[in-house]
Parts: structure tokens; C-alpha cells; sequence
């Protein structure tokens, strides 16, 4: 039965995309789809007084989210859910049967974001997870502490391990925010991410209130972010090179009676060579577009240009890159065009180690004077800022298990009902669209959140993304379905469809959050046949 739950959920879900995709290129502001992306601030109550934390200003008003019912009807169409809380969610007083709830339909990512404190007394709350993210922010135990007032270092790492052990197979990932004060410290970051098994991490700009803005990156801090990235690709590469080992020369082995070329021969290329020393008599030697390397050596192999690919005629060509993608189709192609027959190989390095992003780019960089990188003199000026008040209060439970507990069989059949809803919506959304005089002209709205995201405060109110506190709605007195088409969800939609109306907040936005499922989108609309 569970398999069967599965594959109608996905269904479910990809329906619910098809719809959303026409509802898009009909112009729909009042939406029959539901958002892929739901988060919930579940409360706004912490135990740390962060000094960069937007809880700075809010003031001592501790809310937990409570119209749980309110929602239901939105969870089985999630791709994600999130249960973060505006404070530490690992003070909800109801994590444990949340996110069960939000849990019980497969497939979905159900994760959290915790100060990592309270992991040791709510560990079988986290069950229900399948993502656990950690704010972490220096290896430095005087940089967490002073930023993140109240924090202990050495607890922090210890319930990192904790989690690990416990849930062996969950993806348990850091967040790191950047500033001025931890901008050297990220290729350490990485290292100590690989040793504590963490799967993700994300690096993200400090985004502070204004008395402390002398954390935002300067212009000057440029060059040595660029250098940290640069090496903590390189302490990655080296681990992904290191795991991948034993496969990669099981495959030589395996083929040493069939002339094998390398593709690539860059820094990763030059990482494997210096750990794997390798000594196969049938590896022809490297192969690069970098005409600079033709004819010079890498350990013991020759690197020869492309146009020599030809009269090397290989059997198996390997991608020696850290990104394969374009790589392949670069591959294939010379492959054609040279009338060739080799096997491409393309997955000999798979990254089971930790995926990194960095959602920082240039603009993110304060267009100042350049002011050269103090850590003391920024060290002392935390010391002089206030740290929020504390927002802290205990509540009682308020759900109880049995009130959400449904059989497989009732959750097959719930989502069996609603697929076939979404089945009649798309089919007379498909018919609206050819009665038209001209195929729809589709354009892409300036931002896709609207239709895609949905964050539930702990006051039961929605906006309509982390970085623009507009409010559009409640679920306080309403189901889901009617705060997500509230007027002010509407408006908001309207005016990303002409965008002379849009807010001057959403015209200075950079967030990722404007091209979001953008295409899935077009995959939809591109593939659409009308009657």
C-alpha cells in the first residue's frame, strides 16, 4: 500500500504543477493549485538572543502557530515543507505530532532549521524529519558566542554528532551567514562539515539591522571570498576524488583491455593523478580544450588537444571534470562529428560528501571605500551592541495525535479523490485555453513566488515569502484554500503580472525566489497540446 500511496502522490503533485502551469499562462490570479513550497513559522519563541536576528525589533510577543486543521489541505500537494519557526522551532511545544502530520504523504522534504541547542532533549521529535538544518556560523567559539548571545560552542558540535548517530540516513545540513566576521573562516567551515558528516550547507549574506552594518561585506572583501570559495572547493574535490576511489580503479580494472582517454584535465583532473597514482598501461592519457596544456604531462600521461581525439579513437572516454553536464554534450558531439564509437563514462565521481551553495554574488558587496578587513575592531564593535530581548515562554500542547492519525488506506483514497479533482481542473483549464482566439501568449510574471510559496507566520498570517513581510491573508478563520486567494494574494499576483504595479520592495529583490519551478514551468507550458 505504501508504494501505491507513493505513486498517487506523485501524481498528485505533478498534476497540481500541470494546473499551476496553465493557470500561469491564462493569467490566473485566484488559484485552484495549491504552492509546492509551504513554510511554516510555527513560533516566534527562542532561547537565544542573536544580535543579527530581525527578532531584535519585534519585541517580547511569544505566538505559537495553533490553526493546524486550517492547513491539512495543502500539505498532500507540498514538494517542501518547512517547519522553521520566526524563533527555534525545537521549543514548539507540538513538533513532535507536526510533523508527522506534515509527513504522513511520501515523497516530500519535511525540514527544520534549529540553533542546534536543544538537540539532545528533542531528539525523537526530530523523527518525523527528513532534513535538519543548523544555524553554524564559525569555528570559532568566541565569534558563535558573541554573535549568538547565549550560545555554547561545544554544544552545538556535540548535538551535531548526537543527530548524526541517531539518524544515520537523514540530510542534516549547516547554515552559515556570511559577514565580515566569518568571511576567512569558510574553507574551515567546509572541512570541519565534512568531518562532522554533515550532507549540505548553505552560505548566505548577513542581512543586519542598521547599527550592525559594518558585518556587510565590503568591496574589499571580494578577492578573499574568492579565495575561500576557491579552496573550499578544493578540500571538497580532494574528499569526493577520496571516496570515489575504490569504484574508479574497479572500472579500470575491469576495462584494462580497452584503450581508455581522460576528459578534462584541470585541477580535478591533476587531484585524481596526485592521490590514485595511477600505472594502467591502456589509459591513453588526458584530453582538454585548453589548447595552453596540449603536449605537457600530468603525472605520467600526455595531454593531447581535441582535434587530436580522432587518431586516439578510444574505447572509453571518462570525465575527469567536477561538472559533467555541458561536458557530456560536448562529448557526444565530438563523438559525432568524428564518426567515433567510445563509451562515454560520466558518474565515476559522484558527490556523496557535502553539496555547498553559495548564494552570494557580488551584489551582495557594500559599494564603499576600500576598508580593509579588522576582525578585532569588528569583534569589539559586537560587544557594544545590545542583544534582543528574550522571547521566551512555555506553552501547552495543544494537538493530539489521534486527531490527524489516518490509515494507509484512507490516505490512498484522500489522495486518489483529490487527484481526480485536479485531473477535471486541468482538463477545463486545457479547454478555457483553445477557446481562445489565439494560442495563449505566455509571459513569465516578474516573480513566481506568489503562485508557488506560501509562509504561514505563528500568528496564523501568510505573506508571501521569507523576504517581504506584505501580509495576504489568515488561516486563523479560514482554510488554506481562502487565505491563498484572499484579495491581497490576488493583488500581489496582479501586479507580477504587470509590474508598473509591483512593490518598490519586490523591484529591489535578488532573491532565487523569482524564478522558482520557472522551468518546470516552461517544460509544462512548452508541452502542452490542445484539444
Amino acid at each position: 500500500m505504501h508504494n501505491k500511496i507513493k505513486e498517487v502522490n506523485q501524481k498528485l503533485r505533478q498534476k497540481n504543477m500541470e494546473v499551476k502551469a496553465l493557470e500561469l499562462l491564462l493569467k490566473k490570479t485566484e488559484l485552484l493549485s495549491f504552492p509546492t513550497m509551504q513554510i511554516y513559522g510555527i513560533n516566534n519563541s527562542c532561547n537565544l538572543r542573536c544580535k543579527m536576528c530581525k527578532a531584535r525589533t519585534t519585541g517580547n510577543n511569544a505566538k505559537e502557530f495553533k490553526n493546524i486543521h486550517n492547513i491539512t489541505e495543502a500539505l498532500p500537494y507540498a514538494k517542501e515543507i518547512q517547519l522553521t519557526g520566526i524563533g527555534e522551532p525545537l521549543l514548539y511545544s507540538n513538533l513532535d505530532i507536526l510533523s508527522q502530520v506534515v509527513g504522513q504523504y511520501p515523497n516530500n522534504t519535511v525540514s527544520t532549521i534549529t540553533n542546534g541547542l536543544l538537540i539532545d532533549k528533542k531528539l525523537d521529535d526530530l523523527k518525523g524529519f527528513t532534513e535538519i538544518i543548523i544555524s553554524f556560523d564559525s569555528i570559532s567559539k568566541n565569534t558563535t558566542e558573541s554573535l549568538r548571545a547565549g550560545s555554547k560552542f561545544e554544544k552545538i558540535i556535540g548535538n551535531t554528532k548526537l543527530l548524526r548517530s541517531a539518524y544515520p540516513d537523514k540530510k542534516i545540513g549547516f547554515s552559515t551567514v556570511v559577514s565580515r566576521l566569518n568571511v576567512n573562516e569558510i574553507s574551515e567551515i567546509i572541512k570541519l562539515s565534512i568531518d562532522l558528516g554533515i550532507n549540505v550547507i548553505d552560505f548566505n549574506p548577513i542581512n543586519s539591522p542598521d547599527d550592525l552594518n559594518f558585518l556587510n561585506l565590503k568591496e574589499s572583501d571580494w578577492h578573499l571570498y574568492n579565495q575561500q570559495v576557491e579552496k573550499a572547493y578544493e578540500i571538497l574535490n580532494t574528499e569526493i576524488i577520496k571516496h570515489n576511489k575504490s569504484n574508479f580503479i574497479e572500472f579500470l580494472t575491469e576495462n584494462k583491455d580497452k584503450k581508455i582517454l581522460f576528459y578534462g584535465a584541470g585541477k580535478f583532473a591533476s587531484k585524481i593523478i596526485e592521490q590514485y597514482n595511477l600505472d594502467f598501461s591502456n589509459i591513453l592519457g588526458f584530453i582538454d580544450t585548453d589548447s595552453n596544456k596540449q603536449n605537457q604531462m600530468l603525472g605520467n600521461y600526455k595531454i593531447y588537444s581535441i582535434e587530436e581525439l580522432s587518431a586516439l579513437n578510444p574505447d572509453i572516454v571518462i570525465l575527469t571534470t567536477k561538472e559533467t553536464k555541458d561536458e557530456v554534450i560536448f562529448i557526444n558531439k565530438l563523438k559525432e562529428e568524428n564518426n567515433l564509437n567510445f563509451k562515454i563514462i560520466n558518474n565515476l565521481f559522484k558527490n556523496k560528501v557535502l553539496e555547498i551553495k553559495f548564494n552570494i554574488y557580488k551584489g551582495h558587496f557594500e559599494k564603499t571605500n576600500n576598508t580593509l578587513l579588522n576582525q578585532n575592531n569588528i569583534s569589539e564593535q559586537i560587544k557594544n551592541i545590545d542583544p534582543p530581548p528574550l522571547v521566551l515562554k512555555s506553552f501547552d500542547k495543544i494537538l493530539k495525535a489521534d486527531d490527524f492519525k489516518k490509515s494507509e488506506e484512507e490516505i490512498f483514497n484522500e489522495l486518489t479523490e483529490l487527484l481526480k479533482k485536479a485531473e477535471v481542473t486541468y482538463n477545463n483549464l486545457i479547454e478555457e485555453a483553445s477557446k481562445l482566439d489565439n494560442s495563449p501568449e505566455f509571459k513569465m510574471p516578474y516573480c513566481l513566488a506568489p503562485w508557488f510559496f506560501s509562509f504561514v507566520k505563528p500568528d496564523s498570517s501568510l505573506k508571501p515569502c521569507c523576504k517581504f513581510n506584505y501580509y495576504c491573508g489568515s488561516v486563523e478563520h479560514n482554510n488554506f484554500i481562502q487565505a491563498w486567494n484572499s484579495q491581497e494574494y490576488i493583488k500581489l499576483r496582479k501586479a507580477m503580472l504587470f509590474e508598473s504595479k509591483m512593490p518598490q520592495r519586490c523591484k529591489d529583490c535578488v532573491s532565487g525566489f523569482k524564478t522558482m519551478c520557472k522551468d518546470d514551468v516552461l517544460k509544462i507550458t512548452n508541452s502542452i497540446k490542445y484539444p
